[in-house]
């Protein structure tokens, strides 16, 4: 049964001021805790928390922590009219046979936004059982994840799938999309939507209930983002957690629909769990979108890498079905060829013009972040342009600034002679490469004083290149140099390092 109720325009807008002016925000509930951020809900259930002596202590041991709170004590420091428009819209219930309130759900501040969803625990610490289509608390590090990966630049149309409170949907509506649909299959989930939407008084927001793309009918889309089921299950659990017998299915079954949703210029985010096979996971999205493949490029940021047999452990443990069931997934992954799972952001963004696609794996490292991704999709989109050749001749390249140049040597005649060049950086992304003696002299020359051209002119002439190779070529060189973090170019250079 769906604990509130849809009131009044005002009750809402009368509840949302009155969480306001308490100061229920993300950065005063936090400081309350001794945290940084609300990012995992886990923390937020100890016993140990906040003191409910004034107005902010007493919303959170209601609303946070989900305690029970005695009716005096919420009536000293909550107006009357506010006690009665929450237990209106039913987020204050009385406790039978107690002086107490108590809330029948959680309210999560963000981004001064509050979302509403299902709580974890009953108010008297009884034993609690998730319902079937329990709605998570927006709070956890893998919704936080997903929603860092998100693009905040602006966009007409934006459809979160799998909304579950719609947490994504409405911030994109609040700050950056000039309309936004929170599509769930769930009715629970989207009467939780409906339910935040009104409470943070968008009026910008469609809600709607079906299976994936249904409810869009003929709506197209310029962002489509989703955080979809992506746990492997031998059974039905709950809907925020199944992803079918690999955790791809819900996954494969939205990438087949970007065809017919994504617009010429659009992108989809996707935050899950994917899994290299004979063919990396990209190439095997690039199958998934079917006979229009070539109008997508693919973008995978990978975080972790997790063997198929620890994968299979944890699902055994969590499914308590022991050795037998621990068989049985190993047996499904190895029939699937599964040959590493990974938990990685995914970005597909539908091309504009005529020029390649690309498809390109990057690995997250200790200095990247959203904004790196970011980098990286524009340069890729450019790299993949016609004029890329020309642009990079006349570019003034820059050698990263966490380059690293090492040299194996080998002794030979009793002198020790180098025998391999590898190049490597930390930022934007972890990488390394083998390259040709020569090329180390080219990182020498890319200081930001010479031009692509003059730098190829200068080696031909001190005899470190090889004449008789087209200009296009040694630029193309370059352009993939500027890939991989090993060089920089006016205009696209990378994020200031953290």
């Amino acid at each position: 049964m769906f604990p509130l109720h849809f009131g009044l325009p005002a009750e809402f807008a009368a509840v949302k001021e009155l969480l306001v002016g308490a100061g229920y925000s993300e950065e005063n509930v936090a400081a309350r805790f001794g945290l940084s951020d609300l990012h995992d809900f886990r923390q937020l259930t100890r016993e140990d928390g906040p003191e409910e002596g004034d107005t902010l202590g007493v919303l959170i041991r209601l609303f946070i922590q989900g305690k029970l709170v005695a009716a005096s004590k919420v009536r000293d420091v909550l107006p009357a009219a506010g006690v009665e428009q929450m237990v209106s819209l039913g987020l204050l219930a009385r406790e039978v046979g107690l002086e107490s309130f108590y809330s029948p759900v959680i309210i999560y501040p963000t981004q001064s936004l509050y979302f509403v969803s299902d709580r974890w625990s009953n108010p008297d610490g009884s034993d609690f059982t998730l319902p079937d289509d329990f709605v998570y608390p927006p709070n956890t590090p893998n919704t936080h994840r997903f929603l860092r990966v998100l693009s905040h630049d602006p966009c007409e149309c934006l459809l979160d799938l799998g909304t579950g409170t719609g947490i994504a949907a409405l911030q994109a509506a609040a700050s950056y999309a000039k309309h936004a649909w929170a599509v769930d299959i769930a009715e629970r989930s989207t009467k939780f939507a409906e339910f935040n939407s009104l409470l943070n008084q968008l009026g910008n927001v469609t809600v709607g209930r079906g299976d994936l793309y249904e409810p869009a009918d003929k709506v197209t889309f310029d962002r489509i983002v989703a955080h979809p089921p992506y746990v492997p299950v031998l059974k039905k659990h709950w809907t925020f957690y199944d992803g079918g017998e690999d955790g791809e299915a819900i996954t494969c079954r939205i990438i087949h629909g970007l065809p017919r949703y994504l617009r010429p210029g659009g992108k989809f985010h996707c935050f899950a769990m994917g899994s290299d096979r004979e063919l990396p996971y990209e190439q095997r999205v690039r199958q998934w979108l079917g006979e229009d493949a070539t109008d997508f490029d693919i973008l995978l940021i990978v975080s972790t890498q997790i063997d198929p047999v620890q994968i299979a452990a944890d699902m055994a443990l969590k499914e308590k079905g022991g050795l037998s069931e621990l068989d049985t997934f190993r047996a499904l992954f190895a029939k699937n060829g599964v040959k590493k799972f990974l938990m990685a952001n995914l970005t597909i963004q539908r091309k504009r013009r005529n020029r390649a696609p690309f498809v390109v794996r990057r690995y997250l490292g200790p200095k990247s972040t959203p904004a790196e991704a970011e980098w990286l999709l524009r340069w890729e989109t450019l790299a993949t342009s016609p004029e890329i050749l020309e642009l990079m001749l006349n570019a003034r390249p820059i050698a990263g600034r966490s380059l690293e140049l090492a040299v194996t040597n080998r002794l030979k005649d009793a002198n020790w002679a180098p025998c391999a060049y590898r190049v490597r950086t930390d930022y934007p992304f972890p990488m390394e490469g083998e390259i040709e003696p020569w090329m180390s002299d080219v990182f020498s020359h890319c200081t930001g004083r010479q031009t692509t051209r003059e730098i190829m002119e200068k080696l031909l002439k001190d005899g470190k290149l090889a004449p008789g190779g087209p200009p296009q070529q040694f630029a193309a060189l370059l352009a993939a140099f500027v890939s991989r973090g090993f060089l920089e170019v006016a205009d696209f250079e990378v994020p200031v390092e953290p």
